[in-house]
């Protein structure tokens, strides 16, 4: 008898095909879980596949009407931002191309808020490690230098506030928490930012302002100690990855936005006052 590997996956295939899907719907207020009961890999696979079908079903579910609703609130969230930048920030609306390249940051930041939501629950059925992925800090880590702190901050709460409506969580309060302390910490950095390597500490602390708020959060959640020490090496890869995958794209996308709007950060005032800038040399 020789083992052959392709005749066995073709048996596996056609055994599994053979098996009939079976499918139960949960009621509302049905439990999962019990408070206090012994968690096995059954009931975990359980309720990661109840969470994917729950997100799966929502999207389907919406509609003409409910797709037109995401649109409409951003819009809205839109013309409060212009009406506090208006206050906050008069000079700013006074110059069209500021203006433009707020408005295309906040665009921006919603919309990688919702493709790393979607990609997420794509690959994952639990929503726990969700909050300390998500790029909250990007919009105001990438004006901050360009538009002003206040500018910043005005974007980051108005994305915080639209992806917290996408989402939709119970934890609501948890995710604008997040986005507003990791945004204010990210942008006063970045604000104070004088070279391109200031970058690196404002994603560690990014990080770190990350992992406390996710850490407190799950303490304040009862979770045991046990499963709270088995979490903290998942909630710290996302958070390094969401921190530092966000310092690269501001990284990337700051002398974009100086060259296509005609702006200048300090980093690149600093860098062009230096003696030693192939620029002063000629």
């Amino acid at each position: 008898m020789v083992y052959s590997a392709e005749a066995t996956q073709k048996a596996s295939r056609q055994a599994a095909a053979a098996v009939q899907t079976v499918m139960r719907f949960v009621g509302a207020n049905e439990v999962l879980i019990l408070r206090g009961e012994a968690v096995s890999q059954e009931m975990i696979d359980r309720l990661e596949k109840h969470q994917q079908e729950l997100h799966l079903r929502q999207v389907l579910q919406l509609g003409f009407l409910g797709y037109l609703q995401g649109p409409l609130v951003c819009a809205i969230l839109i013309l409060c931002a212009g009406w506090f930048l208006a206050t906050l920030e008069p000079a700013l609306m006074a110059d069209v191309r500021l203006l433009a390249m707020v408005v295309l940051v906040l665009v921006l930041q919603v919309a990688l808020n919702r493709v790393v939501d979607a990609v997420y629950f794509l690959n994952s059925g639990s929503s726990y490690y969700l909050f300390p992925l998500l790029p909250l800090a990007f919009g105001a880590m990438l004006l901050a230098p360009l538009a002003g702190l206040r500018a910043a901050l005005v974007v980051a709460f108005v994305a915080t506030a639209v992806a917290a409506w996408q989402i939709r969580s119970p934890e609501s309060f948890h995710l604008c928490l997040t986005g507003a302390a990791s945004s204010l910490v990210g942008a006063a950095l970045m604000r104070r930012a004088r070279r391109r390597s200031h970058l690196t500490r404002t994603g560690a602390a990014v990080f770190g302002v990350v992992l406390l708020l996710e850490l407190v959060f799950s303490i304040r959640g009862n979770l045991p100690a046990g499963a709270l020490w088995r979490a903290l090496l998942p909630l710290g890869y996302y958070a390094l990855a969401n921190a530092f995958g966000v310092t690269a794209l501001v990284f990337l996308l700051i002398p974009l936005l100086e060259f296509a709007f005609g702006v200048a950060s300090d980093m690149t005032l600093v860098e062009l006052n230096d003696l030693n800038h192939p620029l002063m040399k000629r």
